[in-house]
């Protein structure tokens, strides 16, 4: 299976950068629950403006369908802050 992360469409984020759900997939080794994405992607971004003082880079990636600006984190933070925020996350 290919993954937009994966580096091996055409227009994906390079090889540093990973989505949301492809990292939570890889941390948790289930799928994000739709449920869960929102609060899941406001914990990382509040994460990423605490340690970096500024907003998260943005960039296009289609969505249901519609290109739209999603954040974008280097993969390795990512991973890391998935991991430091698991408890958070696995009550949200």
């Amino acid at each position: 299976m290919l993954t937009a992360s994966s580096g091996l469409l055409l227009g994906t984020p390079s090889d540093e950068e990973l989505t949301l759900g492809d990292a939570w997939l890889e941390v948790f080794q289930q799928v994000l629950p739709r449920s869960q994405f929102c609060a899941a992607g406001k914990l990382v971004a509040r994460a990423y403006r605490e340690e970096f003082k500024e907003e998260p880079p943005r960039r296009q990636q289609f969505v249901d369908g519609a290109p739209r600006q999603v954040k974008s984190y280097r993969r390795s933070w990512l991973i890391d802050t998935l991991k430091r925020c698991r408890a958070q996350l696995a009550g949200g």
